[in-house]
């Protein structure tokens, strides 16, 4: 089964479940996809939010490989190369090692979600984490997505009475 083979529903626009199918039709009936069969896009949307980490025995270290757009926005300076515990935004700092720790334990996916204020506006945010293997090391890859989305303050989403 290849990625063609399993679409994702039209009306699916969550990163978080776009990757989650796209992994499945990597896995081709395997516990954990391989690799091999990974194929980076970066033009098409899906990857803007999607990224990829190699995975380090001290978690926090893993280094991105790919970083989509929309994610190295998110992160300070560029991430290619640099651990995650040095790039990663405040709001996930101390979460996401952890979650990846999970993962790369249990070779699960592990998905999270919350918010964080930046300024007067609430962000809310969800990000996913699946485990990729590699036949020629013994740790493997994280492939995530990350997407977020700006809410109005409580005050301003109310309408002034007259």
């Amino acid at each position: 089964m290849t990625a063609q083979e399993l679409p994702i529903p039209a009306n699916e626009r969550r990163a978080t479940e776009r990757l989650r199918y796209y992994w499945r039709s990597l896995s081709q009936n395997a516990a954990t996809p391989d690799i091999d069969g990974l194929e980076i896009q970066p033009r098409d949307p899906d990857w803007h939010k999607r990224f990829l980490l190699k995975e380090d025995p001290r978690l926090p270290m893993s280094v991105f490989v790919f970083c989509g757009g929309n994610v190295a926005a998110l992160m300070k300076g560029r991430p290619l190369a640099k651990p995650l515990m040095r790039v990663a935004p405040p709001h996930l700092v101390n979460k996401l090692p952890k979650k990846c720790l999970d993962t790369g334990q249990v070779f699960q996916g592990v998905e999270s979600n919350g918010s964080y204020l930046d300024g007067d506006k609430e962000i809310l945010y969800r990000y996913i984490l699946l485990p990729i293997t590699s036949p020629t090391l013994e740790r493997g890859y994280i492939i995530g997505a990350y997407s977020s989305s700006a809410q109005l303050p409580a005050a301003a989403e109310q309408s002034p009475q007259h």
